[in-house]
């Protein structure tokens, strides 16, 4: 996916040099009058849209964290029932976390089987009449209800997505604006470098807002290193898809001992995957 994006800027970026360079028009007025009217209107829609989308990583970080919190309070809760029922428990917050990053993010809905099992294994409960006990239950029972609305709200907050038309709109007004940019040309190598900054500019505007919209952007630091936290603070092992790590989607592993499971079959057949453990480097002495 980087690569992609890589190649897709060199090529946008010489397409801005050659527009910039070669396109001769001595109509100076009107382009610096076109230029005026899109930049201000790509300036308000890109403002707003990238508001919108950073409020949209906030919300869905906000709900993990309050799913995260009510896993980890659903482990703590069920130990009063004893160390079976807690590694049960363990054992199906691990799977629904597998599940998380075994999908792809756009496919997170369908981790709803192992969410459902967690939510068998606490409603199967015959809490004792111990105050103790009923009590606990019901903590149970309240973050299994707050797990299921974080759960929820997440994956309404992922499927909203920018509309073609909105990037129909982007595309326009960029290519207005590049346009524009070399009718306002007057020939000299200032003129030239700084109108193609610009360009350069729009352009990496434009991919800021496509990793703001496919939850690309700090990816690692907002998603996936809280869910790794979670695998540890319920005593299991760090879990990464090897492609994941080979696309290097992620750095704050390599310190640490974890999983890397790998498919054979294409996406989203999981069967015959294969997990190996890789330990962490040993430390150096002093």
């Amino acid at each position: 996916m980087k690569t992609k994006k890589l190649l897709v800027i060199a090529i946008l970026f010489l397409i801005v040099i050659a527009a910039v360079m070669l396109v001769n028009v001595n109509d100076a007025g009107f382009g610096s009058t076109i230029f005026s009217i899109t930049t201000f209107l790509f300036g308000i829609y890109a403002s707003f849209t990238i508001s919108d989308r950073h409020h949209r990583i906030d919300q869905i970080r906000e709900m993990d964290s309050q799913e995260r919190s009510s896993m980890q309070s659903i482990y703590d809760f069920s130990k009063i029932f004893g160390n079976g029922f807690q590694k049960k428990i363990s054992n199906a917050i691990e799977n629904y976390l597998i599940d998380t990053f075994d999908y792809k993010i756009w496919d997170f809905k369908n981790t709803g089987k192992s969410f459902s099992k967690i939510s068998e294994l606490i409603l199967s409960v015959k809490p004792k009449k111990s105050v103790v006990q009923s009590e606990t239950f019901r903590r149970l029972l309240e973050n299994l209800d707050q797990m299921g609305n974080a759960r929820e709200q997440t994956i309404a907050l992922i499927d909203d997505r920018l509309s073609k038309l909105d990037w129909i709109i982007f595309v326009v007004l960029s290519g207005i604006i590049v346009t524009s940019t070399a009718l306002i040309n007057y020939g000299s190598v200032f003129s030239a470098i700084v109108l193609i900054l610009l360009d350069f500019v729009i352009i990496l505007v434009l991919i800021f807002m496509w990793n703001l919209d496919d939850l690309s952007w700090r990816n690692e630091v907002r998603i996936f290193e809280p869910y790794q936290r979670a695998f540890e603070s319920i005593g299991k092992m760090r879990y990464y898809p090897e492609q994941m790590i080979m696309n290097k989607d992620v750095k704050l592993h390599r310190d640490k001992t974890y999983r890397m499971a790998s498919y054979p079959k294409p996406y989203p057949d999981f069967t015959g995957k294969k997990i190996k453990i890789i330990k962490a480097p040993a430390k150096p002495r002093k």
